[in-house]
C-alpha cells in the first residue's frame, strides 16, 4: 500500500512538473513571437526610413548620360573655354583660357591617333586613384566625405556637382553618380574624360593643355619626371610652374 501511495506522489510530482515547464515555454513562445514582432516592425521602419532618406538624396540627381555630349572633342561645352559675356548676352567681354594653343581632345588607348603618354596615365592613377582599374567608382570608407576620393568622384563632382553646396548630401550624390558613371562607361572613358578636363592650374585645363602650358609639348610625350609634374599641378593647382616662379 506504502508503494502505491509513494508512487502515486511521484507522479504527481511529475505531473506538476511537466505543467509547468509547458506553461513556461508556451509564455516564453508568446513573449519571443512578440519580440520577433517588434524586432520586425523596427527593421521594416528603418529600411523605410532609409529608402526615403535614400530618395531625398539622390531627388533631381544630375543626369550622367549628359557627359558623351559635354566631352564632344568638336562641340563639347567642357572642351570650350569659359566665355563671359555682357548683359545682353551678345558681346563677348573676355574668355578664361590660355592664349597661343587650342584644346585638344586626347585618348587614353595608346593604340588611337592622339593619345595621352602612358607615363601620365600611370602616374595619374597611381597618384589618385591607386585602385582605380578593379575599383567600383566610389569609395565606401568615405561616404560622408565631401571631397572626392577617387577619379570618378572627381569627375562628376568637378562637372556635374559644381554649382551645388558642400555637404553630407553632396557627398552622397557625388559618390551614387561615380558608381553609375563607372558601370555604365567602363574605366577607361572615365579616366579619359578626366585627363581632358581636370585643372591643372593657371586657366589650363586638361592635362594636354597642362602639358603644352608648362612644359611646350604635348601630353602625347611625356616623360614619367614630366608626367609627375603634371600630375602635382593637378593635386595643388595653385601651385603650377608658372604661378610658382612668379612667387619665388
Amino acid at each position: 500500500m506504502r508503494h502505491i501511495q509513494l508512487f502515486s506522489l511521484v507522479n504527481r510530482r511529475q505531473h506538476r512538473k511537466q505543467v509547468v515547464v509547458q506553461s513556461l515555454r508556451r509564455r516564453l513562445g508568446r513573449f519571443g513571437l512578440g519580440c520577433g514582432v517588434v524586432i520586425f516592425m523596427i527593421l521594416v521602419a528603418a529600411l523605410l526610413g532609409a529608402s526615403l532618406v535614400y530618395a531625398s538624396l539622390i531627388n533631381n540627381l544630375p543626369s550622367f548620360t549628359m557627359l558623351p555630349e559635354m566631352f564632344d572633342p568638336a562641340n563639347g561645352v567642357l572642351m570650350q573655354p569659359t566665355r563671359v559675356y555682357d548683359r545682353s548676352g551678345q558681346e563677348l567681354l573676355y574668355s578664361l583660357e590660355n592664349a597661343g594653343f587650342e584644346r585638344q581632345y586626347l585618348f587614353v588607348d595608346a593604340q588611337e591617333t592622339g593619345h595621352f603618354s602612358p607615363e601620365l596615365v600611370r602616374v595619374t592613377v597611381g597618384a589618385l586613384d591607386p585602385g582605380f582599374w578593379k575599383g567600383p567608382g566610389f569609395s565606401p570608407a568615405f561616404l560622408a566625405d565631401p571631397q572626392p576620393a577617387t577619379i570618378a568622384e572627381r569627375l562628376v563632382d568637378e562637372t556635374l556637382l559644381w554649382n551645388e553646396p558642400d555637404g553630407f548630401r553632396r557627398a552622397v550624390r557625388m559618390r551614387v553618380l561615380a558608381a553609375q558613371v563607372i558601370a555604365r562607361y567602363g574605366h577607361v572613358q572615365v579616366l579619359e574624360w578626366y585627363l581632358n578636363s581636370a585643372y591643372y592650374g593657371h586657366l589650363a585645363f586638361g592635362a594636354d593643355s597642362a602639358a603644352r602650358l608648362y612644359l611646350e609639348k604635348p601630353a602625347t610625350d611625356l616623360d614619367l619626371a614630366e608626367a609627375a609634374l603634371i600630375v602635382a599641378a593637378n593635386q595643388a593647382p595653385a601651385l603650377n610652374p608658372q604661378d610658382a616662379q612668379l612667387l619665388l
